[in-house]
Formats: structure tokens, C-alpha cells, sequence
């Protein structure tokens, strides 16, 4: 009898190690699988400068905020919170992060003069390039504003209320 229970503990421990050593080689093949996914992912996504605004640059933070909402169309909580920056050189900066309750994305505005009473107005999130195929949409404004001026009296209101800024 005590044979046979020395065999039957010998098999559970044989039959415990294989088993580990088999999650162990799925945990190990399913962590490189992760990392050439999000190596290819990394490859093809856009890249915002959010990183690059810092106290030492010449941009200076002129407001910020953040809104949360319940999302009807999606059945969901929609969040944002933005960060807006004038440049050294008088252009406005917009940097708006978006999230759900399953996925977030950045989106990037910059409001820049043009000659002739002109604001050029620059997009970039990844709906834009999955909506339209580019990386960016530039648009012009006619308006005798500066950047920062038009930022307060427009754009500001349009962030405020659905986060999102149309010309």
C-alpha cells in the first residue's frame, strides 16, 4: 500500500512540474507576442509632442481643465482634460486627452497667424487620420485676431463643451 501511495505522489509531482513548466513556455510565448505587437504598433502610430512642452522652453501655460460626461451615443463615461500653450513665437498649442471607459487617444491643435486677417488652424488625432487617411488637417479662419485672443473668445467655449474644437 505504501508503495503504491509513494508512486501516486511521484506522479502528481511529475504531473506538477510539467504543467508549470508548460505555463511557463505559454506565459513566455504570449509575452513575446505583446512585445511584436506593441513593437508594430509603435512603428505606425503617431506621435504627439506633449513630452517636448517643459519650463525650461519658451511656451507658456495659459489654461487647462478637464470635463467628464455621460456618452448617450456610446453608452458610456467620456472624459477629456486639455492643456493649452502659447509659444514664444505667438502661436496657441491645444493638447486634449480623451478617454472612455475602453480606449484614449490625444489629440493636438495649434493656432498659428497667417498673412491677410488669417488664423491657420492645424488637427491632429488619430480620428483624423482614421477618418480622413492623413496625419493632420490644416483649415483657415478669416479673423483679425491673435491666437491667443481667438483660443479665449472661441476655441476655449467649443473644448468646454464636447471637447472637440471645429473651425
Amino acid at each position: 500500500m505504501k508503495k503504491n501511495y509513494f508512486l501516486i505522489m511521484l506522479l502528481i509531482l511529475i504531473t506538477t512540474l510539467l504543467i508549470g513548466a508548460a505555463s511557463t513556455t505559454t506565459l513566455n510565448s504570449s509575452i513575446i507576442t505583446q512585445k511584436a505587437v506593441q513593437t508594430s504598433l509603435t512603428a505606425n502610430s503617431v506621435t504627439y509632442p506633449i513630452k517636448t512642452v517643459s519650463s525650461t522652453s519658451k511656451n507658456y501655460l495659459i489654461d487647462s481643465g478637464a470635463h467628464k460626461f455621460y456618452w448617450a451615443e456610446r453608452g458610456g463615461i467620456f472624459s477629456y482634460n486639455w492643456k493649452t500653450y502659447r509659444t514664444s513665437t505667438g502661436s496657441v498649442v491645444i493638447y486634449v486627452n480623451y478617454k472612455t471607459t475602453t480606449n484614449s487617444w490625444k489629440g493636438t491643435y495649434t493656432i498659428k497667424k497667417a498673412p491677410k486677417n488669417k488664423l491657420k488652424i492645424m488637427s491632429t488625432s488619430p480620428e483624423i487620420k482614421l477618418y480622413s487617411g492623413h496625419l493632420s488637417i490644416v483649415s483657415y479662419v478669416n479673423s483679425p485676431l491673435k491666437p491667443v485672443n481667438y483660443y479665449f473668445k472661441v476655441v476655449k467655449k467649443q473644448i468646454k463643451s464636447d471637447g472637440y474644437f471645429f473651425v
